[in-house]
């Protein structure tokens, strides 16, 4: 972790940030990121690279909007597409 990054701000295992980039206040990085850009404070970032996935200042008011993208999953799976059932 770099030295500017807040005391309050929380990392998985694994996580790489790049030379530079600023973790926000109070902000969270999953496990195995990649952190390229700044991350904005009070947020949850995650992936490769990583990306804003919550906003914890709306997950604390108790917005179910804090979800960046919300329900873009649901329909991005083709038409047709079945679940697989456990049997």
């Amino acid at each position: 972790m770099p030295r500017d990054q807040p005391a309050n701000a929380a990392a998985g295992s694994g996580v790489v940030v790049v030379t530079g980039v600023t973790i926000g206040h109070d902000s969270g990085v999953a496990e195995g990121s990649v952190v390229t850009r700044d991350v904005p404070p009070f947020s949850v970032v995650a992936g490769v690279p990583a990306r804003v996935v919550r906003s914890r200042a709306a997950i604390e008011a108790g917005s179910e909007a804090a979800a960046v993208g919300s329900g873009a999953r649901a329909a991005a799976a083709p038409e047709g597409a079945q679940k697989a059932r456990a049997t």
